[in-house]
C-alpha cells in the first residue's frame, strides 16, 4: 500500500480533497480546509497522508508539525475542537482497513522521526471503535480517554420533522426553558457577513470572563467565516432581540457529522434561556442538511453544567482516545514540566496533563 504525503500547495491536494469529500463519516477538522482556518494560529506545518491501494485512495490522516526549541511535536489535529485521526473509505474489507491503518500509522511514525519530534499524538474516532488498531500498531506510551456527547438525529426526529423525545412535550427543565426562549420572541438568522464576527466575539469574551473560562482566538472565528461558510462547511446561528444579539453558535459540518464548536449567550438575556432555542434551531438545521450525528464535543467533566445541558437533549456518550508515542524518555517530558507544556505548546496535545500528578509516568489516563 502506497502513502502519499501531501502539502497544502501540492497539486495532489485535490486528490486528498476528493477522497475526503467521498467519505461520509469523517470530521471537517480532517480536511485541508481546516488547515486553512488554523494556518496563522499555530503556526503548524500540515501534512495530509493519503493511502492508496492499486492507485485508488482508501484512507487518510491529517498531521500537523509544531516546531519548538524544546522539541517538535506531530499531532493529528491541533487548536480548538480537535477531532479525528485515520479515516477510511466506506465499505472496505477488513484486510484493507487493517493495512490502511498500518501504512498510515507507520508513515506518521516515520515523519515524526524525520522531523526530530519528541512526541506523536493522534486522536481516535469517537463513533468508530478504532482504538484497538492504534494500540496494536502504534503501541502508545500514553493513552488519554476522553468523551463526547452526541445525538443521533435519525432517532431524534420522525419522518415529518417532529421531535420524538418525550422531554420536549412534558414538563421538564428542557421543555420549560425552550418555551421561555420561544415566548421571548427572538429572531433567528444566520450570519453571512464576516464583518459581524467581532460582535459575536465580544459576547464570547464577556461570557467567558463571567465563567472564568479561556477564550477562543478571534482569528479562528474569522477564518471559519471566510473559509468554511462559503464552502458550505460551517454556519453561524444567531438569535437577536431589539437590543441586539442574545445568543450565537458556530457549527462545523461535513456530510454525516456536525460539530458544535461553540455556543455563547449574552448573560443579560439569561432569564429567557436563548441558548435553548439556538440548540433547537441548530438541530433542525442539521436535519435539513442530512446530518446523522449531532456531535456536541466534550465537556469539562461529567459533573459539569455543560454535560448536564447536553444530556437533557437526549444525548448519548461515546469515548475516544488521544494516543501518544514518545521519541524521548518520559523524564524529558517531566523536565519540560506541565506549566511549560501549557504555555509553549498551546492547544497542542502532547501527553495527558493528568500524567503530571504521576511524574509523567506512561500509562492510561481518563477524564472523569
Amino acid at each position: 500500500m502506497k502513502v502519499r504525503v501531501i502539502r497544502l500547495d501540492d497539486p495532489d491536494r485535490a486528490r486528498y480533497d476528493a477522497f475526503f469529500e467521498s467519505c461520509p463519516n469523517v470530521f471537517l477538522q480532517q480536511s485541508t480546509y481546516w488547515a486553512e482556518v488554523i494556518a496563522e494560529l499555530g503556526p503548524d506545518t500540515p501534512f495530509f497522508l493519503l493511502a492508496e491501494e492499486n492507485g485508488v485512495p482508501v484512507g487518510g490522516l491529517p498531521l500537523y508539525l509544531f516546531e519548538h526549541p524544546l522539541g517538535n511535536v506531530l499531532t493529528s489535529v491541533p487548536q480548538s475542537g480537535p477531532l479525528g485521526g485515520v479515516f477510511v473509505a466506506p465499505g472496505l474489507p477488513e484486510a484493507t482497513i487493517a493495512a490502511c491503518y498500518s501504512a498510515l500509522l507507520d508513515e506518521a511514525v516515520h515523519l515524526a522521526g524525520a522531523h526530530k519530534c519528541i512526541a506523536l499524538s493522534l486522536i481516535t474516532h469517537p463513533f468508530n471503535d478504532d482504538f484497538p488498531r492504534y494500540r496494536e500498531r502504534l503501541q502508545p506510551d500514553y493513552v488519554f480517554e476522553n468523551f463526547t456527547q452526541y445525538i443521533d438525529l435519525r432517532e431524534h426526529f420522525d419522518s415529518d420533522g417532529g421531535v420524538l423525545l418525550p422531554d420536549y412535550n412534558r414538563r421538564t427543565n428542557l421543555s420549560r426553558n425552550l418555551a421561555k426562549s420561544k415566548r421571548a420572541g427572538f429572531r433567528v438568522r444566520y450570519c453571512t457577513d464576516p464583518a459581524e464576527i467581532d460582535a459575536l466575539y465580544a459576547i464570547h469574551v464577556k461570557r467567558h470572563a463571567e465563567i472564568s473560562a479561556p477564550t477562543m482566538d478571534a482569528r479562528l472565528l474569522r477564518n471559519i467565516a471566510t473559509r468554511l461558510v462559503p464552502r458550505g462547511k460551517a454556519f453561524f446561528l444567531i438569535l437577536e432581540s431589539d437590543s441586539g444579539i442574545v445568543s450565537w453558535g458556530v457549527y462545523l459540518h461535513h456530510r454525516d457529522v456536525i460539530d458544535v464548536l461553540r455556543i455563547n449567550m449574552d448573560s443579560a438575556a439569561a432569564a429567557h434561556c436563548p441558548n435553548f432555542l439556538n440548540t433547537d434551531e441548530s438541530l433542525r438545521k442539521s436535519r435539513e442538511l442530512g446530518v446523522a450525528i449531532y456531535n456536541w464535543q466534550s465537556a469539562p467533566s461529567r459533573a459539569s453544567g455543560v454535560y448536564r445541558y447536553k444530556e437533557q437533549w437526549g444525548s448519548r456518550e461515546s469515548t475516544y482516545h488521544y494516543v501518544t508515542k514518545l521519541f524521548c524518555p518520559p523524564a524529558y517530558i517531566a523536565k519540560i514540566g506541565l506549566e511549560t507544556l501549557r504555555r509553549d505548546y498551546p492547544l497542542h496535545f502532547i501527553v495527558p496533563y493528568a500524567a503530571a500528578e504521576q511524574g509523567f509516568a506512561p500509562g492510561f489516563y481518563r477524564k472523569d
